[in-house]
Formats: structure tokens, C-alpha cells, sequence
């Protein structure tokens, strides 16, 4: 059984633990924290560190628990309030937003200039204008019941196609949900798309997938699994496999 102590106390239950902790030796996974924090605070300016024994004194001054700031992971600059209200955009700095065009399509940073041929940028728009479509038309079809699943790309075409122009047609995909561009880049058709969203013959797993799970061997295109995430641990032993 769970239960839930007071703050007052849980406060000096994280200072016995500091105090501890600074006191033990050999390392620990408790004075590894506090060393990293410490290391973050004299990064800010806020603690003078030049040596282990500097930082062990600052672990002894350095309260765990701070009345006026949270000390968790994605909280620095972070404050305590107790008021319970929205957050509103415009009462906070935004984050900034990375380009690499001005609006009359101009570069921004010349050291950003990929240096693409003429014929490489058309193959790359046509292929952006082609995947907007198909994607609009196979929707449809989706709303009108002829297909059964359908997931458009909408306003990501430009990362499928740039991240794909960038790789090696040998490197291996492992793609998710609403990134057939990189596929349609290395040379799947439309006709392709169509027949495997469909579940016909045509299709490469000939109705046996859901419609959105493409794959291609000969593109290197490994087939899309439906629950999210599942890319990683297979990244993880392909990449093993390649080391072999």
C-alpha cells in the first residue's frame, strides 16, 4: 500500500538523503545527480566549481528540494505557482522556427545551399506535387468507402522527399504512418500505392496488410508495423545484422 507524506516531511526526507549521500565515497547513482547538477549550475554561473572538492562542498550548500524553482528533468527556468489556469501563447517567448527559404525563396544561410542539380530539384518537386495528390485522391476514396484505412502525408511532403534524396538507395527505411514519400521516391508507383491500399493481387502483400502498410525488399523499404514505435528495436538489429 501506497501512501502519501505530507510536503513538510517529504522535504526532509530529500535533505537526510542529501546529506548522505555527499558523505559516501565510492560513487553513487544519488551523488552522480547531484555532481550533474552541480555541474549545470557553474555551467549557468550560479555555483564557482573547479574541483571534485568544490563540488562536494556545493552538494552540502545546495538545497534538493527549492521553494522557488522545480529541479526536474525539462523544468529548469521552470517557477512554482499556485494558480491553476491555461497557458497562453502569447504570454510566453516562443520557440524559434527553423527555415531554410525566406518567403521569395531566397537562402537564408549560404552554408545551407545543398547544391542540387537542376533535374534533381524538378524530380524532387514532382515528386512533393505527385505525393499531395495521390494522397488527396486515396483519401477520398477512403471517405467514399473503397478503401477501408488511409492516412495522409498533408504538409509533409518536403521532409519525405528531401530526407530520401539524401540517403542511399541501399540504406535500409524504417518508416511509420504518413511517410510513403520516401517510398514513392525510390521508385514505388502510384499504381503501387493504389494496389496495395485496395488489397488486390496487385499489392505486395496481395490484401493481407492493412492498406497503409507498405514495404518494398528491393527499395529497402522494411513493411510499416501498426503500433508506433515498434522501428526502434528493429533499427537496433538491423544495425547489428549489418555489423556481422
Amino acid at each position: 500500500m501506497l501512501t502519501m507524506a505530507r510536503p513538510s516531511s517529504l522535504l526532509n526526507i530529500f535533505r537526510r538523503v542529501r546529506q548522505i549521500a555527499v558523505k559516501v565515497d565510492r560513487p553513487s547513482s544519488i551523488k552522480r545527480y547531484f555532481s550533474a547538477t552541480c555541474t549545470r549550475l557553474a555551467d549557468e554561473g550560479e555555483v564557482p566549481i573547479k574541483t571534485s572538492h568544490d563540488v562536494t562542498e556545493a552538494m552540502k550548500h545546495q538545497p534538493l528540494v527549492d521553494d522557488d524553482k522545480p529541479h526536474f528533468p525539462g523544468t529548469w527556468k521552470s517557477k512554482y505557482t499556485d494558480q491553476l489556469k491555461f497557458t497562453k501563447p502569447e504570454l510566453n517567448e516562443p520557440m524559434s522556427t527553423y527555415r531554410v527559404l525566406n518567403w521569395d525563396g531566397d537562402l537564408v544561410n549560404a552554408d545551407h545551399e545543398p547544391q542540387l542539380s537542376k533535374e534533381t530539384t524538378i524530380d524532387m518537386y514532382k515528386g512533393m506535387v505527385t505525393l499531395h495528390i495521390m494522397d488527396d485522391v486515396l483519401f477520398n476514396a477512403q471517405r467514399q468507402g473503397r478503401i477501408v484505412f488511409y492516412m495522409t502525408a498533408n504538409g509533409e511532403e518536403a521532409s519525405h522527399i528531401g530526407s530520401a534524396a539524401a540517403l542511399d538507395p541501399a540504406d535500409e527505411v524504417f518508416a511509420q504512418y504518413r511517410e510513403q514519400g520516401v517510398l514513392m521516391w525510390r521508385g514505388f508507383s502510384v499504381q503501387q500505392f493504389i494496389d496495395q491500399c485496395i488489397g488486390n493481387e496487385g499489392g505486395h502483400s496481395r490484401g493481407r496488410q492493412m492498406p497503409l502498410h507498405y514495404g518494398s525488399k528491393k527499395l529497402h523499404y522494411v513493411t510499416i508495423s501498426a503500433p508506433l514505435s515498434t522501428e526502434m528495436p528493429q533499427i537496433g538489429r538491423a544495425s547489428c545484422r549489418e555489423r556481422v
